[in-house]
């Protein structure tokens, strides 16, 4: 039996279309996947950064309240 003869061969071609598709298509995500995460961690790190700066500030005006009275 001839494999051509019951559209075998096209539909491969179409499967394998497919595949290579969706095989590129998630090698695009994983790009953006990547970007997202150092994105993820430079707002932490900024995050940290603030709040560190906000925290000494506001230990700084408390020390010096009582020494203002």
């Amino acid at each position: 039996m001839n494999p051509e003869a019951n559209g075998w061969g096209e539909y491969r071609k179409l499967v394998v279309h497919e595949l290579e598709r969706l095989s590129n298509e998630i090698a695009g995500l994983r790009g953006d996947l990547q970007k997202v995460d150092r994105d993820v961690l430079s707002l932490k790190i900024k995050a940290g950064i603030w709040g560190g700066v906000a925290g000494t500030i506001l230990g700084v005006v408390i020390r010096l309240i009582p020494a203002l009275r």
